[in-house]
C-alpha cells in the first residue's frame, strides 16, 4: 500500500494570504506542498521540480535557516531527493523519500536532530520505509517488510531529556497501513486485522472501554461489516475514522459535538470515497456522490452531525480555506496555479496532458523504454471529483 494522498491536488492560490510576498513565478513553480504542524497553518515545505524549500520561522528555525516573508529557503541537505510523504507533530517533521528512506528535523533535544534533517536508521543503512505518521509527541514507522516502529521516550523519567529511542512495536508484522492521532495509534494488516493502542480516555481505540493500551489489540469491526475490507483509517484528536470498501464510514470515540463517548464503532455516514481530519482539531470531513460532507469544528464555524456542503469544491484543502484564517494541506499534495492554468484553458488536448504528468506528483508508475529513454506515466487511482474538477481546466 503506497502513502496515502487525502487530496490529489490543490490550488496553489488558496494560500495566497500567506504567499502574498512571494515571487509569484516560484509559486507557478511549486509542484507539490506541505502544511507543517497542522494548527499553526504558516509553516511548510515546498516541492519545485528541482529543489525543496522551507517556508515558516519554526521550520527554518529547526533547519538553522532564516525565515523571510518573502522568499522560501532552501534545504540543501535535501537536494536530488523525490519526497513522497511529509508529516509532522507538535515539534518535528519526517519525511519519506521514494527509495524508502527516512529523514526527521526538530530543534527539540529529544530528537538529537543537529539543526537538519537527519537520516533515521532502526537496524542498519538497509533500512526501506513504505509509510510514516505522525502523533503529537511521536511517530510511527512502517518497513517494508510490514514491521512497525515507533519512537519512544527514555524509560527512566530522569532522562527524559535524553534523545528519544526507535523500537520496533511488540505483537505487530505484516502491517499495510499505519495511522496516529494525537496520542492514539492504529494499524492495519495484510490480513485486514485491525490493531490499536495509546490514550483511550474517550474510547477512541474502538475496544468498547476508555482504559490506556499500552500494547497493540486486536480491534474487532461490527459482524455487519465484516464483508468489507478496511479502505482508510483517519484519526484525530480524541477519536478515529474507518472507510469501508462498501463506502460506509465509522466513528469511535469523543462524539464531535462534545456530548457522548462511543468506545466501540458506530456507522455515521454511507457512500463515502474519502476522508480527511486533523490530530489537533475536532472535525470530520469526508468526500462521496461528487458532494463534501463536514461534522464538528473548523475555527469558528461547528455542525453538529454531518452536513452536506452547498458550496463547490475542488478539495478538503479549499474546505479549510472557506472556513479558517490560514488554511492548510492534508499531507503532501500536488499543485496548480489556477490563474495560470484558466489562462490557458484552450491549449490543445496534448499540452494539457503532458503538463500534468510532467509533475511527478501527478501519476503512480514511471517507465523508461529502449534506447531512447521514452517515458511512459500512468495513474493508478483517478477520483471522479478529480476528473470533473479537470474538465474545467481543460
Amino acid at each position: 500500500m503506497m502513502p496515502k494522498t487525502v487530496d490529489k491536488i490543490v490550488d496553489i492560490d488558496i494560500f495566497q494570504d500567506v504567499f502574498g510576498s512571494i515571487d509569484k513565478n516560484f509559486i507557478k513553480s511549486i509542484v507539490s506542498i506541505a502544511s507543517l504542524f497542522e494548527d499553526d497553518g504558516k509553516n511548510f515545505l515546498m516541492m519545485t521540480k528541482d529543489s525543496t524549500f522551507a517556508y515558516g520561522d519554526q521550520i527554518c528555525k529547526m533547519l538553522s535557516l532564516k525565515h523571510d516573508s518573502s522568499r522560501p529557503q532552501p534545504i540543501s541537505s535535501l537536494n536530488d531527493m523525490k519526497i513522497i510523504q511529509v508529516d509532522s507533530g507538535d515539534n518535528f517533521v519526517v519525511l519519506l523519500t521514494d527509495d524508502g528512506r527516512v529523514y526527521l528535523a526538530s530543534n527539540d533535544d529529544v530528537w538529537d536532530t543537529k539543526k537538519t534533517f537527519k537520516l533515521i536508521t532502526v537496524s542498519n543503512n538497509d533500512d526501506r520505509f513504505k509509510m510514516i505518521a505522525c502523533g503529537e509527541s511521536d511517530f510511527l514507522l512502517l518497513r517494508q517488510d510490514g514491521t512497525v516502529f515507533k519512537s519512544f521516550d527514555s524509560s527512566n523519567d530522569s532522562e527524559k531529556s535524553r534523545p528519544k529511542r526507535i523500537e520496533p512495536v511488540k505483537g505487530l508484522k505484516n502491517v499495510k497501513l499505519i495511522a496516529c492521532g494525537q496520542d492514539h495509534y492504529f494499524a492495519l494488516t495484510n490480513r485486514e486485522k485491525i490493531y490499536s493502542w495509546g490514550k483511550n480516555d474517550y474510547g477512541q481505540l474502538g475496544l468498547g472501554g476508555r482504559y490506556y493500551g499500552s500494547n497493540p489489540t486486536f480491534f474487532l469491526f461490527p459482524s455487519d461489516s465484516i464483508n468489507s475490507r478496511i479502505k482508510d483509517i483517519a484519526l484525530g484528536e480524541h477519536f478515529s475514522l474507518f472507510l469501508l470498501e462498501n463506502g460506509e464510514l465509522y466513528f469511535c470515540g469523543q462524539d464531535l459535538t462534545n456530548t457522548d463517548i462511543y468506545s466501540s464503532p458506530k456507522l455515521v455516514l454511507s457512500k463515502v470515497e474519502r476522508i480527511a481530519t486533523s490530530k489537533f482539531n475536532r472535525f470530520a470531513l469526508a468526500y462521496g456522490n461528487s458532494s463534501y460532507y463536514v461534522w464538528g469544528k473548523i475555527y469558528k464555524h461547528h455542525w453538529p452531525s454531518f452536513a452536506k456542503f452547498n458550496f463547490k469544491f475542488n478539495s478538503f484543502a479549499a474546505i479549510l480555506e472557506k472556513f479558517t484564517p490560514l488554511p492548510f494541506t492534508f499531507g503532501l499534495t500536488s499543485t496548480f496555479y489556477q490563474l495560470e492554468d484558466y489562462k490557458h484553458s484552450l491549449r490543445k488536448p496534448e499540452e494539457s496532458i503532458r503538463l500534468l504528468f510532467d509533475n511527478p506528483d501527478n501519476y503512480d508508475v514511471e517507465f523508461i523504454v529502449g534506447q531512447q529513454k521514452q517515458r511512459i506515466v500512468a495513474m493508478l487511482l483517478f477520483e471522479q471529483s478529480e476528473f470533473e474538477f479537470l474538465k474545467t481546466i481543460f
